[in-house]
């Protein structure tokens, strides 16, 4: 299951009220390592916004 961004933004508030992750993730009803991977994607890049992918192919060209 995907969240979406209202959920993901849900997480934040959550954390920034002073909510630990495992709190959250109970009320929430969501795993605790998602609630993780967003606040810490959060913190590092200040969205929550999904990664990028690069293809394969040009991943190998920018290394080049």
């Amino acid at each position: 299951m995907q969240l979406t961004e209202v959920q993901k933004f849900e997480i934040i508030i959550k954390h920034n009220e002073g909510l630990s992750m495992r709190e959250i993730a109970k009320r929430m009803n969501i795993n605790k390592n998602t609630v993780c991977t967003w606040i810490t994607r959060y913190k590092n890049e200040g969205n929550v916004n999904k990664k990028k992918k690069v293809g394969k192919l040009r991943e190998q060209l920018n290394n080049q």
